[in-house]
């Protein structure tokens, strides 16, 4: 068993090795798993520009595969066996579902960077909250960090409003 190391032109300098149980070490001497690294950033391009750099993870041969890319619309995309599931854009919106941000007439789950979380579906509702073992509130309604109403369950009652309407 051996020990291939990988230096720079004059031999001085060790970038990176693969030891004698197979373990690539990159800037380190002792990799300790399967790949080690000591360095601040693992850098993936894309060589072939077609328009994807991204980092692959599968469980097993046959298992499903996610991948993590940057896409050329400097957005980061989320892959499930090649189809994008989710994508961070450069806005730093999160698209779940969808690639862009109309989410007045395209399904999807959208959480736009410093403003509202959008939800779209086509013919079933957009949103199911459930509040588990005890009455109480549901959702809650804030102005400037204050409530000022509510919905929530009262037995097998809705309750809509605050303390002061009294609806029901």
């Amino acid at each position: 068993s051996q020990t291939h190391t990988f230096r720079n032109e004059a031999g001085s300098t060790e970038y990176a090795r693969i030891d004698s149980s197979g373990r690539l070490g990159i800037g380190t001497t002792s990799p300790a798993s399967t790949i080690s690294g000591s360095a601040a950033v693992l850098h993936l391009y894309d060589g072939t520009n077609n328009n994807l750099a991204s980092l692959a993870l599968q469980a097993g041969t046959v298992g499903s595969k996610w991948e993590i890319g940057a896409l050329s619309s400097n957005a980061l995309g989320f892959f499930d066996d090649g189809s994008e599931a989710m994508r961070i854009d450069s806005s730093g919106n999160l698209l779940h579902g969808t690639t862009g941000t109309s989410w007045t007439n395209t399904a999807g789950t959208y959480l736009f960077y410093q403003s509202a979380l959008n939800v779209t579906r086509d013919g079933a509702e957009s949103m199911n909250l459930n509040r588990l073992s005890s009455d109480g509130d549901i959702l809650s309604f804030r102005k400037d960090g204050t409530t000022v109403g509510s919905i929530g369950a009262l037995g097998a009652n809705l309750l809509i409003g605050n303390g002061d309407t009294g609806l029901r």
